[in-house]
């Protein structure tokens, strides 16, 4: 039985998944992520659950013209590297991935949240 998903799933999916990648990594540090097959294996899921869910959200909301460009492409340059992370795995670059946990997650985060209130607030999805 499916269910139809909506844009407040699809941020709650990112949330999840960087709360995921949070527990994961915690004070890590870089050089032990490196050398620590299992977690990056743990954060690459997470960041192709983020893509996935960035690539749902990214295709509503690029029809809403409340929402900026920049955002819109934070959540397709989510979903080209969950592309990379899910069909060319063989690219994969934990340098790459570590700094995508530490700077562009956390970045799109706050991004989220802002989508987040303002569907909250609105009681509404973007218009569609």
């Amino acid at each position: 039985m499916s269910s139809k998903r909506g844009p407040h799933d699809w941020c709650n999916d990112i949330f999840q998944a960087a709360s995921d990648i949070n527990a994961d990594v915690g004070d890590m540090e870089k050089e032990i992520f490196l050398s620590d097959g299992k977690t990056q294996r743990a954060v690459v899921k997470s960041l192709s659950d983020i893509g996935e869910a960035a690539k749902n959200l990214g295709a509503l909301l690029s029809r809403d013209e409340r929402f900026g460009v920049a955002l819109i492409d934070d959540l397709r340059d989510a979903y080209g590297m969950r592309t990379i992370l899910s069909h060319e795995y063989f690219r994969i670059d934990p340098e790459v991935v570590w700094q995508t946990v530490k700077i562009s997650v956390p970045s799109l985060l706050l991004k989220i949240e802002e989508v987040s209130r303002h569907l909250v607030r609105n009681r509404t999805s973007p218009s569609i």
